[in-house]
């Protein structure tokens, strides 16, 4: 195609539809797949600028080869890649993944859960990894992580990655999905190393959920999402799905929820890794310590009563208060206040009752006053007439 101005892109054969080549289409790119000298690749088109893209490019590759992440697949940006309608626009290639998307993977095996279970770990060895190499991806969600061969975790669309040599730059217009990322984050923006544990939390607590209990995924998902949706984010602990979380058979599910449902209540900017946040290595099943800002997650899990509202002991509601102010960071917002009491019903004046008054009777020597006065005036004027 004679439009790209890479050689090899121009003898690709691209994969074609019943309308024309193959493509997906996202809020910032179209993907296209071709069969190059090069083998497989993706082709990105942007749809809007890339603030220095070449250099953010430029700079990752560099990094990757001084920090390798097998799950983080290599990108080439190139200026003015395609001409469209007269006009050059950058284009990013890379090498095609051949497996599914998470969201298609998880469909698949609903009826495997140990199977997700495994890709629970294996994620949250990814996110590990991630970490200690300092590396935020910036857009986790379910069309940016792809299973290669159904086997090996692997991430694309590397547009909002943030890394070291990156952290002077501004941050770039992406915010991810708003049905993974944090609801602060997707309104006011948020651009930094630890921009990943929120959403990371939010797929690892999805994966468990749906290896626990996979009936969910028929009620919850919408093809934009695992099980978790914006307004179960913006709303925690008061969406259909929270209740069904915490009345799990699996405690140290509860646990990872009830971490995920404070983490919505607080700041966008949360200031660990996941592993940090949870308080334990990637191995380890249990939540053993949290960083000093997150109080610990209740060793007693909620007691749940199937039909009935979930309670929670005073002990834990204790437990969970947050932090003295001189250990927490400015950004953590206090713990959710109890609902704001009904105001009492208004009074309604009812009828009017008349009351009886007491009837007035002269007083004797009253009276006896009176007939003397009486007597008296008659007396005068008898004297009078005669």
């Amino acid at each position: 195609m004679s439009a790209f101005r890479n050689p090899w892109l121009q003898s690709a054969e691209f994969k074609t539809g019943r309308i024309g080549p193959k493509s997906i289409e996202g809020q910032r790119a179209v993907v296209f797949f071709a069969d190059t000298v090069r083998g497989p690749v993706a082709v990105r088109c942007l749809k809007e600028p890339l603030p220095d893209g070449a250099k953010r490019y430029l700079a990752l590759r560099a990094y990757l080869a001084d920090n390798p992440v097998a799950a983080i697949t290599p990108a080439e940006w190139t200026e003015d890649g395609i001409n469209v309608a007269e006009a050059r626009w950058p284009i990013v290639t890379m090498e095609r993944v051949p497996g599914p998307s998470l969201l298609t993977f998880v469909e698949k095996n609903l009826h495997e859960p140990l199977r997700l279970a495994q890709l629970a770990a294996d994620w949250r060895a990814l996110i590990t990894e991630l970490s200690r190499a300092s590396i935020a991806h910036g857009d986790l969600q379910q069309d940016n992580i792809l299973l290669a061969d159904g086997q090996h975790l692997r991430l694309v669309d590397l547009d909002a990655i943030w890394i070291p040599p990156l952290a002077h730059m501004p941050a770039p217009a992406e915010r991810g999905h708003r049905h993974f990322q944090h609801p602060k984050r997707t309104r006011r923006g948020y651009w930094g190393r630890y921009m990943d544990t929120f959403p990371a939390l939010v797929i690892y607590v999805s994966l468990l959920a749906l290896a626990a209990d996979p009936g969910l995924f028929n009620e919850f998902n919408n093809d934009q999402n695992l099980i978790f949706s914006y307004k179960d984010l913006a709303e925690p602990g008061r969406t259909a799905l929270w209740p069904r979380l915490w009345a799990s058979p699996d405690l140290n599910l509860r646990n990872l929820v009830t971490v995920l449902e404070r983490c919505c209540r607080t700041t966008a900017e949360l200031a660990v890794d996941l592993d940090t946040l949870l308080g334990t290595a990637a191995t380890g099943p249990k939540l053993v310590r949290s960083p000093p800002w997150l109080t610990p997650v209740p060793a007693q899990a909620p007691r749940v009563v199937i039909g009935r509202p979930i309670e929670r002991d005073d002990a834990a509601q204790r437990r969970w208060k947050p932090e003295p102010a001189p250990q927490a960071p400015p950004s953590v917002v206090p713990m959710p206040v109890s609902p704001a009491r009904e105001p009492p019903a208004p009074i309604v004046p009812g009828p009017r009752v008349p009351v009886p008054q007491p009837s007035r009777v002269p007083h004797p020597v009253a009276l006896a006053i009176l007939v003397v006065i009486l007597v008296l005036a008659a007396a005068l004027i008898l004297v009078v007439v005669v």
